[in-house]
């Protein structure tokens, strides 16, 4: 059978540079390849030249988007409908995030009208809310979970919601395959160096549903495993610079010591995940000498009011250590913070301005919260399908935290940012 995976536009409406690859729907192809079936995954969503625009400017794009949805003739419908029509698939299968619904939806709608048999819905979305997806009438199928060993046998599967298991054995997948690509030529090397070496997180933060798509156990691939990806890469595709999108890479300091002995003189830089109670001095160290370039650090907010309520089981001072030994290891970190959670006060956003001037990141990025299915905090307050109207380019109010209050947030963390990049000129 004849596949096509995609992933649906979302940020491009918006002229939005958007880089990163669908990591699932080309670890879905690799499988489905290994059983013989032809497979072309096309990222509608994928915009290298897109515009990179301050956090506070990004919050005033939203609306783009919102018109794109009613616009039948936009473009980036076109461009999905040309490749529908070129590839002539038996199966479009289509990955969902939370915010993406509409976008997905849209799309099925275009592959039906193109004569396309058998549409299906995976991906985050359908995995916590699979009966609102295949209620909404759009799509045969619903893969939740792990789709891997479900989808090739898709034809023996009675339509309606398909349940798929952990896989348990990680390194019995294929490597995802980036050669699927639908207009690979196009891609820079840098854009094709993710890598997941782990599924599962063991924390349980009341703003992610990370746990509920991949469970609380951590299931690892082999570090040599993850190393033949690596230089699989590198001499197939020229990638020299890797992300390890893993939600907290840095979880076993054994496993990461392995790691970089591997990539070692290897001539690859990389960069990773990581959380703030993880980071040694040592471990900084060893990570800086084997190539790595940037620790991104989910810091989350500088009120330890509020760290409590995230549920987050992690301390300022525990940033402020793992600050001090990146900065022992002359290694650049990345600060994520988050604004507007339930309970959240204005008093306690004031709290996290002052704590990254005190914990002195490299770089800052915000985010204004967003209650996903799935998430403690989308059920505290009744979302109830909120994600489809705003995410976390719009600045909307949960509680105290206003509007202004957002987007005096994400003024400062465009300033910090500039004064930043300064200090190392």
């Amino acid at each position: 059978m004849k596949f096509l995976l995609i992933d649906p536009p979302f940020q491009k409406f918006m002229d939005f540079s958007k880089r990163m690859v669908p990591l699932g729907l080309l670890s879905l192809a690799a499988t489905l390849k290994r059983e013989g079936h032809e497979v072309t995954v096309f990222d509608a969503d994928y915009h290298p030249t897109g515009k990179s625009f301050e956090f506070h400017e990004k919050m005033q794009h939203y609306d783009a988007y919102l018109n794109g949805l009613q616009d039948l003739q936009h473009p980036l419908w076109e461009a999905s409908r040309r490749v529908i029509r070129t590839e002539r698939p038996d199966v479009v299968g289509i990955s969902i995030i939370s915010t993406k619904l509409p976008s997905a939806e849209r799309v099925a709608d275009v592959a039906r009208q193109e004569g396309v048999g058998i549409i299906a819905a995976g991906g985050p979305h359908a995995s916590i809310k699979p009966e609102e997806v295949w209620n909404r009438g759009h799509f045969d199928y619903v893969f939740t979970g792990e789709a891997e060993d479900a989808i090739p046998k898709i034809l023996d599967l009675p339509k309606g919601i398909i349940v798929g298991e952990r896989i348990k054995n990680l390194d019995a997948l294929p490597w995802p395959d980036r050669r699927t690509l639908k207009g690979l030529e196009d891609y820079d090397p840098k854009d094709l160096g993710m890598v997941m070496t782990t599924r599962g997180c063991p924390n349980d933060c009341n703003f992610c549903n990370s746990g509920m798509l991949w469970g609380r156990k951590v299931r690892s691939r082999s570090i040599d495993n993850v190393l033949g990806e690596v230089k699989h890469l590198k001499s197939d595709l020229g990638v020299t610079d890797f992300y390890l999108v893993d939600d907290t890479f840095t979880y076993k300091s054994e496993r990461v010591a392995e790691f970089c002995e591997g990539v070692t003189d290897q001539g690859i830089t990389w960069s990773c995940l990581a959380r703030a109670n993880t980071i040694t001095s040592e471990l900084a160290r060893r990570m800086k000498l084997s190539g790595c370039t940037s620790v991104k650090l989910g810091v989350e907010s500088g009120s330890e009011y509020v760290l409590g309520l995230m549920n987050k089981n992690q301390k300022k001072v525990d940033v402020l250590n793992a600050s001090e030994a990146f900065r022992q290891a002359g290694l650049p970190w990345v600060a994520y913070i988050m604004v507007g959670v339930p309970g959240e006060k204005p008093e306690h956003v004031d709290e996290t301005i002052q704590f990254i001037r005190e914990a002195r990141p490299d770089f800052v990025s915000v985010s204004n919260f967003t209650p996903y299915p799935g998430t403690k905090f989308y059920d505290q307050i009744g979302a109830n399908g909120e994600y489809h109207l705003h995410n976390h380019h719009r600045a909307e109010s949960h509680g105290e935290v206003t509007r202004e209050k957002v987007l005096e947030v994400a003024r400062f963390v465009d300033q910090y940012n500039k004064e930043s990049n300064a200090r190392k000129k």
